[in-house]
């Protein structure tokens, strides 16, 4: 769920949901959140090639440190990026996930995401159309 944006994934099939109208369509429309940087798969595929390129763009040794976010321990790491053209600050992009895979945090120069909460069990009523 990203704002009144919720999209649902089962069995290969998709929703986008928006929670003010109660109304559903058929497939995940990123588009609906795209004036937040986000796409509908942020926590995972978008994820790993955000990763994947900060590691292949650091001009320095990425550091780890953990973080307890949202009362949950984390692992976090900080890669060195160069500094925007415009700036003389530093520039860094932080990862962080929970033991079991799920981010906590994504701090970067063009986006931030942190988990404000979390439970280990699933509520079902997240995972129905509205």
């Amino acid at each position: 769920t990203i704002g009144d944006v919720r999209f649902l994934v089962d069995n290969g099939r998709g929703q986008t949901c928006d929670l003010a109208t109660g109304t559903c369509v058929d497939g995940l429309e990123s588009a609906r959140v795209s004036d937040v940087q986000m796409n509908h798969d942020f926590f995972g595929t978008s994820l790993v090639a955000r990763l994947r390129r900060d590691g292949m763009t650091a001009i320095a040794e990425p550091t780890t440190s953990t973080e307890v976010i949202a009362g949950q321990t984390a692992t976090c790491v900080e890669i060195p990026l160069q500094p925007a053209p415009s700036s003389d600050a530093a520039n860094t992009s932080t990862y962080c996930v929970l033991d079991n895979g799920v981010l906590a945090k994504l701090e970067a120069a063009d986006l931030s995401i942190v988990m404000t909460d979390y439970a280990p069990t699933v509520d079902n009523a997240q995972f129905a159309p509205v």
